[in-house]
Formats: C-alpha cells, sequence, structure tokens
C-alpha cells in the first residue's frame, strides 16, 4: 500500500503548478504543513515582539520567505529576492497563496479540487 507522500508525488498537478509571469513560465509549489507553521510563527513572534518593523516590513519579509519557499524553477534565496522587483515578488506570493488556497479564491479552488465527485463513496 502506497504512502500519503508517495500518493501525493505520483500526481504532481497537486503540488506543482506552473504560471504565466512578465518573466516566462514560473513553476511554484505547495507549502509544507511545516513551512506554513514556521512562516506564520515568524510572522506573529515579530509582530507580537515589537520588533521595530512596520506591518508592511513584516509583510513582505513573510512574502519573501513564501516566494523563497514555494518558487521552484527558477529558485531563488530570501536573499537574492532583496534584490528583485517589489511587484514581482509580491505577485509570486499572490499566487502561492492562493495555490495553497490561503485566499478566497484559493480556498475555493483547492474545495473543487479536492471534492469527491457527486455520488462517490468516502
Amino acid at each position: 500500500m502506497a504512502t500519503l507522500k508517495e500518493r501525493l508525488a505520483s500526481v504532481p498537478d497537486i503540488t506543482e503548478k506552473a504560471i504565466e509571469t512578465e518573466i516566462g513560465v514560473v513553476r511554484i509549489r505547495r507549502l509544507t504543513v511545516r513551512e506554513r507553521d514556521l512562516l506564520l510563527k515568524d510572522h506573529k513572534t515579530a509582530s507580537t515582539n515589537g520588533d521595530g518593523r512596520s506591518e508592511m516590513e513584516r509583510g513582505s519579509a513573510v512574502s519573501r520567505q513564501m516566494v523563497a519557499a514555494g518558487m521552484v524553477d527558477p529558485s531563488a534565496t530570501y536573499e537574492e529576492l532583496l534584490d528583485m522587483p517589489a511587484a514581482f515578488v509580491e505577485s509570486i506570493a499572490k499566487e502561492i497563496m492562493a495555490f495553497n488556497g490561503w485566499s478566497v479564491q484559493g480556498r475555493a479552488a483547492l474545495d473543487d479540487s479536492f471534492r469527491p465527485p457527486a455520488g462517490s463513496a468516502i
């Protein structure tokens, strides 16, 4: 019997997606639960500790972390993203959020992807 990880790996459309951008096709992936929890923890810690950064700076940092983790091809590190156009990084972050179901439209698309067909046994 296949494990959940093996079954997910056998269906790449569930874990990765190609998107069209101003630089051509970029591949993004769904983040793991561990990656998501780390992003949320870092953001929450920064905002509750009064780290001196504005909400916009914290949001920008989270976007860079998300893109560094979720952009597969081409890949970029958190540091490399500091030198890329902000609008590009934010647009990729928005796509990753939607693909992971972290936006209203993304949540609806994710629900549709994993909803069993009508009449099927659950």
